[in-house]
């Protein structure tokens, strides 16, 4: 059950990162420095997420800090 919500919460992060980059392709030939903003926030955005979904697998007891 926890590997089921685990894999449904990291595919939505995915899901938003990727919309990010979708509309970043779609204005970077009109507006490069908005693209490359939007880019950036799918970047962070994955790697907060991430960050946050394993710190709460450890705090639960789900997966071992190493």
């Amino acid at each position: 059950m926890a590997s089921a919500a685990i894999n449904m919460v990291a595919e939505r992060f995915q899901g938003v990162a990727e919309e990010l980059r979708r509309e970043a392709w779609r204005v970077e030939s009109y507006d490069p420095a908005t693209a490359l903003r939007l880019d950036d926030a799918a970047t962070a955005f994955c790697e907060a997420g991430t960050s946050i979904l394993r710190d709460w697998l450890i705090e639960t007891g789900t997966i071992r800090s190493n």
